[in-house]
Order: C-alpha cells, then structure tokens, then sequence
C-alpha cells in the first residue's frame, strides 16, 4: 500500500502543479478578456455620444423640412380644390347655357316649322279658290 501511495505522489504533485499553472493562465486571459471588453464598452459609449449629438440637429432639419413639404402640398391641394371647384362650376354654368341654347333652337325651329306650314296652307287654300 505504501508502494501505491508512493507511485501516486509523484503524478499527484504534477497534477496540482499543472492545475494552479493552468488556473493563472485562465485567470490571465479572463483579466485580459475583462480588460479588452471594458475599453470596447468605452469606445461604444463614445461612439453612441457622438452619433447622438450628430444626430439631434439632422432630425431638427428633417423635422423641419417634413413641416415644410406638409405646408407646401396642403397649399396645393387648397388651390387644387378650388381649380376642381371653378372648372365645375364653368361645367354646370356650360350645360345649362347649352340647355337652354337647344331649347331656344328647338322653339325656334318649332315656329319656322310652324310658319312654313303656315304659310304652306295660306298657298294652297288661296289657290284654290
């Protein structure tokens, strides 16, 4: 039993020796790690400052500009309407002078029409007699 215990030692001692070098070399590179990731969560917050204070006059003058487009085709939609409102009004004003234009030709055309017929009558009755 001694035997065993004495070839144990040896391996044992090299395991605990290689565990605590590897332990520090983990530790090592999980400080580095720490470290790396600490300075890229500066150089983000930097960024994200920077991009921010860019950022806010561009949507001042897109705000503004956006303000600026809406006033500009409501505007033209006003005049629009009212162009659309004139042209039908200059429509209905159209039709009904049309209107009674046919009707002032038809009652035209209904008197020479009555008179020619008329007169047709007067012709043949006087040559009759």
């Amino acid at each position: 039993m001694e035997e065993l215990a004495g070839n144990l030692q040896q391996p044992l001692t090299f395991l605990i020796y290689s565990t605590a070098i590897m332990a520090i070399i983990v530790t090592g590179f999980i400080i580095k790690l720490i470290v790396d990731l600490s300075g890229f969560v500066n150089s983000a917050e930097s960024l994200l400052t920077s991009v921010q204070q860019e950022i806010n006059p561009t949507l001042k003058e897109i705000n503004s500009a956006l303000k600026s487009l809406n006033n500009i085709a409501s505007g033209t939609e006003n005049r629009f309407n009212a162009v659309s409102q004139s042209v039908d009004k200059g429509f209905d004003v159209l039709s009904k002078s049309s209107k009674k234009a046919f009707k002032k030709g038809k009652d035209i055309t209904t008197h020479i029409k009555n008179g020619i017929s008329a007169g047709l009558k007067y012709y043949f009755n006087s040559s009759k007699r």
